[in-house]
């Protein structure tokens, strides 16, 4: 390889950088205009607030004894996918002839 080709080959991949860093940094301000425009950071604390008060909801219906539907619902999933003949395996898969 030349001087001259390594010396193009290099000024090439520095401008691609260069052009994608820019790109890049160009989307990031767009991203921060965008969310300054519209206001997101309001929304993001009552969403904090009220994935809190859900969380003590349900450790408070725990507490309780409240509905256990939901262990039996996946216990009978359970059994059925152990029940299935047709499970997944490492194994080859041979066509049956009928």
């Amino acid at each position: 390889m030349t001087t001259e080709t390594f010396a193009f080959t290099v000024l090439a991949a520095i401008l691609g950088m260069t052009v994608v860093f820019l790109f890049l940094g160009i989307l990031s301000f767009l991203m921060y205009a965008i969310k300054e425009f519209f206001g997101d950071g309001g929304e993001r604390a009552d969403a904090g607030a009220g994935a809190a008060s859900n969380a003590e909801a349900v450790s408070a219906e725990s507490e309780d004894g409240g509905d256990d539907a939901w262990v039996l619902a996946a216990a009978a999933a359970f059994v059925l996918a152990e029940q299935v003949e047709d499970k997944r395996s490492a194994a080859a898969w041979a066509p049956k002839v009928a």
